[in-house]
């Protein structure tokens, strides 16, 4: 067992439960929420949240892993009181995503492992919360020279920590294999990475070139979220043939939803929600009843949703 941080202090391992991999509350960016605050409506954000996650609770759901990191505009104050009210769990990260501030781009990789490990060990914004995981960002077009030194920056911290790293990608261009290059090249420990939306893919020769490597795939956009990637069918299909392949024990899961309420984005909005109207307990009500139509067994699900992101954060191989 491991004693893990989560926006309401540690908690064990042993009580993550049922837990998905990659689910957001609020996402802005680092100086919207303080400079900006109208352009977001967090008391309705907020309330959205704790009602869907509420929903998904009485389903089932324990656990959220939020990787919404400081340029995306993590808002740590409203992820405690969305906690608190739903009764879920939120692990919450350090790391950078694709906004990367101008104050990294010539930095030293440990300067910036510096900033990330303060707060996995002393807490975020000064509210005493700790972070649980790191995350790291990479997508079309390849890994810039910054996020280079994101990447080795989180493998430095990850060294130092022993807290895992989630990673965001494009898969359709194999973006994990050159995050795993600068990893591996830094020493990091493949078992606590997680290579995210591997789920836009039906690849199986990249994916289980991933696990292969050491990594877990983090199979974490349900239903279909990007245009051009795999199909809600053909999502369920590709763990399907992992499952089959004897990758069970390496998948997680889970919806990269968010509950933002932004006042100019009304109609996007409708139309996420129209896509998906069950929220964060779409896996639960949809994906799983049809994993299980496929063949899966509740041993196979129960790995996927209760024991591995348990086994990636206490370094289970």
């Amino acid at each position: 067992m491991t004693s893990i941080n989560t926006v309401l202090g540690p908690m064990d391992t042993s009580e993550m439960g049922f837990t998905l991999c990659h689910e957001h509350i609020i996402t802005t960016s680092s100086d919207v929420r303080t400079t900006f605050p109208n352009m977001i409506d967090q008391l309705s954000t907020v309330k959205l949240a704790v009602r869907d996650l509420s929903k998904a609770h009485s389903k089932g759901l324990d656990t959220i892993m939020d990787p919404t990191t400081h340029d995306q505009g993590r808002d740590v104050v409203a992820l405690i009181e969305v906690s608190e009210k739903s009764n879920v769990n939120i692990i919450i990260c350090t790391g950078t995503w694709l906004d990367i501030p101008r104050f990294f781009w010539d930095a030293d990789p440990d300067l910036v492992a510096d900033l990330y490990t303060s707060e996995i060990e002393n807490g975020i914004e000064g509210t005493g919360v700790k972070a649980g995981f790191i995350k790291v960002a990479s997508d079309v077009g390849g890994i810039t020279p910054q996020e280079e030194i994101v990447l080795r920056a989180a493998a430095r911290t990850q060294k130092r920590t022993g807290v895992p790293i989630l990673t965001h990608t494009c898969a359709s261009e194999r973006i994990g294999d050159q995050q795993i290059e600068i990893l591996k090249d830094e020493g990091a420990d493949m078992n606590l990475i997680s290579i995210g939306h591997s789920s836009d893919t039906t690849n199986l020769d990249y994916l289980t070139g991933l696990l292969n490597n050491g990594a877990w795939l983090g199979m974490d956009r349900n239903p279909k979220d990007v245009p051009g990637t795999a199909n809600d069918q053909q999502r369920v299909e590709t763990i399907k043939s992992l499952i089959d392949d004897g990758w069970a024990h390496r998948i997680m899961i889970g919806h990269d939803w968010d509950s933002n309420i932004i006042p100019h984005r009304t109609e996007m909005r409708k139309q996420r929600e129209a896509n998906n109207p069950d929220a964060y307990s779409y896996i639960i009500r949809r994906f799983i009843p049809e994993l299980k139509n496929l063949g899966a067994s509740q041993d196979d699900i129960n790995k996927i949703t209760i024991n591995n992101p348990r086994g990636f954060f206490e370094g289970i191989s």
